[in-house]
């Protein structure tokens, strides 16, 4: 009996194991498509100091 409560608990940690990997898989390829598009944003949307030269001194800092 005590065998059969082991093995029950390796292989559900084994599957959880299994699904965080996944997870992490899943969301490393997620990451690289937003610095992917980030990258190739064009220039013109780029920050600049004339996009704040409106907004209160706090804001401009």
């Amino acid at each position: 009996m005590i065998v059969k409560v082991f093995l029950g608990i390796v292989i559900l940690s084994a599957i959880a194991l299994l699904i965080l990997f996944w997870m992490q898989i899943k969301t490393n390829q997620q990451i690289s498509q937003v610095w992917h598009t980030l990258e190739s944003a064009p220039a013109h949307q780029r920050f600049d100091a004339d996009m704040v030269a409106a907004l209160p001194a706090p804001v401009q800092r």
